[in-house]
Protein backbone atom coordinates (compact mmCIF):
# COMPACT_ATOMS: atom_id res chain seq x y z
CA UNK A 1 0.00 0.00 0.00
CA UNK A 2 1.40 3.38 -1.02
CA UNK A 3 1.69 6.00 1.70
CA UNK A 4 -0.32 9.14 1.06
CA UNK A 5 1.63 11.15 3.65
CA UNK A 6 5.29 11.29 4.63
CA UNK A 7 6.44 9.71 7.88
CA UNK A 8 7.34 13.19 9.10
CA UNK A 9 3.90 14.67 8.28
CA UNK A 10 1.51 15.43 11.14
CA UNK A 11 -1.09 12.89 12.16
CA UNK A 12 -3.82 14.88 10.46
CA UNK A 13 -2.08 14.41 7.09
CA UNK A 14 -2.10 10.66 7.59
CA UNK A 15 -5.79 10.81 8.52
CA UNK A 16 -6.53 12.83 5.39
CA UNK A 17 -4.64 10.29 3.29
CA UNK A 18 -6.71 7.44 4.65
CA UNK A 19 -9.89 9.45 4.06
CA UNK A 20 -9.06 9.96 0.38
CA UNK A 21 -7.66 6.45 -0.31
CA UNK A 22 -11.02 4.81 -1.22
CA UNK A 23 -11.82 7.73 -3.53
CA UNK A 24 -8.61 7.46 -5.59
CA UNK A 25 -9.78 5.03 -8.28
CA UNK A 26 -12.76 7.25 -9.07
CA UNK A 27 -10.61 10.40 -9.09
CA UNK A 28 -8.08 8.77 -11.41
CA UNK A 29 -10.91 7.70 -13.75
CA UNK A 30 -12.35 11.23 -13.76
CA UNK A 31 -8.99 12.73 -14.73
CA UNK A 32 -8.47 10.14 -17.48
CA UNK A 33 -11.91 10.98 -18.87
CA UNK A 34 -10.96 14.68 -18.88
CA UNK A 35 -7.83 13.89 -20.92
CA UNK A 36 -10.03 12.06 -23.44
CA UNK A 37 -12.67 14.82 -23.46
CA UNK A 38 -10.00 17.45 -24.07
CA UNK A 39 -8.48 15.62 -27.01
CA UNK A 40 -5.79 13.45 -25.40
CA UNK A 41 -3.24 16.26 -25.74
CA UNK A 42 -0.58 16.85 -23.08
CA UNK A 43 -1.91 19.14 -20.34
CA UNK A 44 -0.47 20.74 -17.23
CA UNK A 45 -1.99 20.04 -13.81
CA UNK A 46 -3.32 23.61 -13.69
CA UNK A 47 -4.95 23.27 -17.13
CA UNK A 48 -6.59 20.03 -16.05
CA UNK A 49 -7.73 21.66 -12.84
CA UNK A 50 -9.25 24.58 -14.76
CA UNK A 51 -11.31 22.13 -16.83
CA UNK A 52 -12.03 19.60 -14.07
CA UNK A 53 -12.59 21.98 -11.13
CA UNK A 54 -16.21 20.93 -10.73
CA UNK A 55 -15.15 17.26 -10.42
CA UNK A 56 -13.64 17.79 -6.96
CA UNK A 57 -10.27 16.35 -7.99
CA UNK A 58 -6.85 17.89 -7.29
CA UNK A 59 -4.78 17.02 -10.39
CA UNK A 60 -1.40 18.15 -9.06
CA UNK A 61 -1.72 15.55 -6.29
CA UNK A 62 -3.24 12.76 -8.37
CA UNK A 63 -0.99 12.93 -11.47
CA UNK A 64 2.20 11.62 -9.77
CA UNK A 65 0.16 8.74 -8.29
CA UNK A 66 -1.27 8.01 -11.72
CA UNK A 67 2.25 8.06 -13.18
CA UNK A 68 3.37 5.42 -10.65
CA UNK A 69 0.36 3.31 -11.66
CA UNK A 70 1.25 3.63 -15.36
CA UNK A 71 -1.91 5.58 -16.22
CA UNK A 72 -0.21 8.81 -17.37
CA UNK A 73 3.28 9.84 -18.46
CA UNK A 74 5.21 13.07 -18.01
CA UNK A 75 5.83 15.04 -21.18
CA UNK A 76 7.89 18.08 -22.08
CA UNK A 77 7.37 21.22 -20.01
CA UNK A 78 5.81 24.22 -21.71
CA UNK A 79 4.16 27.49 -20.76
CA UNK A 80 0.88 26.67 -19.04
CA UNK A 81 -2.15 28.46 -20.46
CA UNK A 82 -3.70 28.63 -16.96
CA UNK A 83 -0.74 30.09 -15.04
CA UNK A 84 1.55 31.61 -17.67
CA UNK A 85 4.53 29.72 -16.16
CA UNK A 86 6.49 26.74 -17.48
CA UNK A 87 5.09 23.49 -16.14
CA UNK A 88 5.33 19.76 -16.71
CA UNK A 89 2.72 18.38 -19.06
CA UNK A 90 1.02 15.01 -18.74
CA UNK A 91 -0.77 12.69 -21.16
CA UNK A 92 -2.52 9.32 -21.03
CA UNK A 93 -0.03 6.43 -21.10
Amino acid sequence: MTALARKTDPETSHEAGEYVRPKLPNQHALLLSEFVRLGRRPLTAAELEAHAFSLGVTPHKRLPEMERLGLVVRCEPRVCTATGRRATTWRIA
